[in-house]
């Protein structure tokens, strides 16, 4: 939803305080938009009928009710009567591996669990998302999920000692005892999937691969960028008692 967050970054205010506005919003059919209307702090659920030709929207009443409301909205000014109900909609994160930062550690935004009651990672019914971490599933509200939200390009850093560096560990610039590898990091990138089928619950990061003269594999002629897929509690933030790698090597 670029156009909630450039109003907001023109007026310099969070996504959370951005009142109603002249915004004119493109949505995709049969796709669920969350809406929140930032005076009463209500949620509410945007749809689109495409073969109905009919936009709805079901919204509480009250901050937390369990029970919606709902009203249809005129096909062709659905945005100018969400304004006048006091709702902006809110970007909305789809797509596989987006990541969160909480309590200092990487989550995996999933599907919810319920059938039928979410769309890609958005619960329709918590009206929030669910992060994967190692050993647990976490409810996320919609709003703290958007405040810690990972963008493209955070800079993480790897487990080399974890199952997915495996493949890694014999292209380290320099050789590392086993013993070692689980205080050395190898620094990393947030990247995008680059996979048409992303498995559930992975995540892409890219790290920087130095390549190798063929002829002379002490000569370095370049560098080009690798992505791996692993697991959220694989990857973290940076701990000073670490030994930080900043690539690996072309094979």
């Amino acid at each position: 939803m670029g156009p909630s967050c450039r109003i907001a970054k023109t007026i310099e205010c969070e996504i959370a305080d951005l009142p109603p506005a002249e915004v004119t919003y493109f949505i995709r059919p049969m796709k669920a938009y969350c809406v929140r209307n930032p005076i009463t702090r209500c949620l509410g659920v945007l749809f689109y009928n495409d073969s109905l030709m009919q936009v709805s929207i079901e919204f509480q009443a009250n901050p937390g009710d369990l029970v919606f409301q709902n009203r249809i909205l005129d096909l062709f000014s659905w945005q100018d009567e969400m304004k006048e109900m006091g709702y902006i909609m809110l970007p909305m994160i789809w797509r596989a591996g987006a990541c969160i930062s909480w309590e200092n550690k990487v989550g995996c935004l999933v599907p919810p669990s319920a059938p039928n009651q979410h769309d890609g990672n958005f619960s329709i019914q918590d009206l929030g998302y669910v992060a994967l971490f190692h050993d647990e599933k976490l409810k996320i509200g919609v709003m703290d999920t958007l405040a810690h939200l990972l963008p493209i390009g955070q800079k993480l850093f790897l487990d080399l000692s974890c199952e997915s560096a495996a493949c890694l560990v014999r292209r380290l610039p320099q050789a590392i005892r086993p013993g070692d590898l689980a205080n050395t990091v190898l620094r990393v990138f947030l990247d995008a999937p680059d996979t048409l089928e992303p498995p559930i619950g992975k995540v892409f990061v890219a790290c920087l691969v130095k390549q190798l003269n063929s002829s002379n594999r002490n000569q370095v002629v370049g560098s080009r960028c690798e992505t791996i897929m692993v697991d959220p509690w694989e990857v973290g933030f940076l701990d000073n008692n670490l030994c930080v790698l900043d690539h690996i090597m072309s094979l």
